[in-house]
């Protein structure tokens, strides 16, 4: 490669390793991966996010990143999106008003400090928020896409799991799934109470666990009747 390696030591002190190569440049490399993330999706038009206009979102996450990458697609997306840095944060927002909370969706990270999503979401489900007379969904953010992780979100209380780094048309298929009730509300349209929806086809083939999916929907039924 045409490199060079090199080794300083002093006795008593270590040793430096100094490495030199030249790595060819891709056309793309003003770009950064948090724009990248950012860059707008050809194939979501308006018609994909209409209902989500003024839909009222609680993004719970630490790292300045990850908020800036979730606000910006929730902002494209039409939501009204607060932002939480920690658990308690989290907890002191939702139980201003525990019978009507102001959230029609939380987007919860599971890892974070002070207080982590999954005692917060305990906390928040053994004090029963509610929206509309009903549980509002905790949806956990999480890299580790592993069955066992993905149960344990379940175990405490979350309603499903999305996956980091967080895709723009995954995200807009859980809004989709647990806010459909919550868009209309906001545009007056009258709604029927259904049973609530199964976990999402993320969850599904992460775990491939028919038990975990069946599991999820007696939770979230217990959820709602609480």
């Amino acid at each position: 490669m045409g490199g060079s390696i090199g080794c300083q030591s002093q006795i008593g002190k270590g040793s430096t390793f100094t490495c030199r190569f030249t790595l060819p440049v891709e056309e793309n490399e003003g770009e950064s991966t948090l724009e990248a993330c950012l860059r707008p999706d050809p194939n979501l038009t308006p018609n994909n996010w209409q209902s989500f206009d003024n839909l009222d979102v609680l993004l719970v996450e630490d790292n300045a990143i990850n908020q800036k990458v979730g606000l910006r697609m929730l902002s494209t997306l039409g939501c009204k999106t607060t932002v939480a840095d920690n658990g308690e944060d989290c907890l002191r927002l939702m139980t201003e008003n525990p019978a009507d909370c102001r959230f029609d969706i939380v987007l919860m990270d599971c890892q974070m400090p002070v207080m982590d999503g999954f005692e917060a979401t305990q906390r928040i489900r053994r004090m029963g928020v509610e929206r509309g007379g009903k549980a509002v969904p905790i949806v956990a953010l999480t890299a580790s896409a592993t069955k066992d992780y993905a149960q344990r979100c379940l175990d405490v209380g979350m309603s499903d799991v999305l996956f980091k780094p967080l895709r723009r048309e995954d995200l807009v298929t859980t809004l989709h799934k647990w806010t459909s009730e919550s868009s209309d509300r906001h545009h007056d349209v009258k709604t029927t109470t259904c049973d609530p929806p199964p976990p999402s086809p993320l969850l599904s083939s992460a775990t491939g666990a028919p038990e975990l999916r069946q599991r999820s929907q007696s939770r979230q039924a217990k959820l709602e009747l609480a």
